[in-house]
């Protein structure tokens, strides 16, 4: 699970799920594994399979730290499923790492209002925050528009360039 973290990191992709498949076939009842399975088989533009396994996950552990959520609505925000991400974050404790992509969903929704007020928590958490430097450190979606669709509804929350 670790090994496929750090090819996710490392934006080697297809090496991530290979390393997360099988640390999913060793054990497959770890939802700690099934989650970060579930990110990296997204990253491969398998999300509606993501979507399974994190959500097996967010079963398995009826505790599922925040993280789980906040993976399942990257997968669901793949997916263009905006309104689902809204749900599925707002089950977070903490929404503080939750607050970009709210941000972006709630932008391409059309909900510009509440874009940029999750834009100003966005600031207020990361006050050196900006959209060029956010898309440079985490590691880019290949998957066909996802990280522009993003993009887009960064901007529209009035989050810097």
């Amino acid at each position: 699970m670790i090994v496929g973290r750090v090819h996710l990191a490392a934006r080697r992709f297809e090496l991530a799920e290979h390393s997360c498949d099988g640390a999913e076939r060793l054990n497959p009842n770890d939802a700690d594994i099934l989650a970060e399975y579930g990110l990296a088989l997204g990253y491969v533009d398998r999300s509606e399979e993501a979507e399974t396994v994190l959500r097996k996950a967010i079963g398995l552990n009826p505790l599922a730290p925040d993280w789980y959520l906040w993976f399942l609505g990257n997968v669901l925000f793949s997916l263009g499923r905006y309104e689902e991400v809204v749900a599925v974050l707002g089950r977070m404790r903490d929404p503080t790492q939750g607050n970009r992509l709210l941000a972006a969903c709630h932008g391409l929704l059309g909900r510009v209002e509440i874009a940029r007020a999750y834009g100003r928590e966005v600031l207020a958490a990361q006050p050196n925050f900006s959209i060029e430097a956010w898309n440079k450190h985490l590691p880019q979606d290949p998957r066909q528009g996802v990280t522009d669709r993003y993009v887009a509804g960064l901007r529209l929350a009035g989050l810097p360039p």
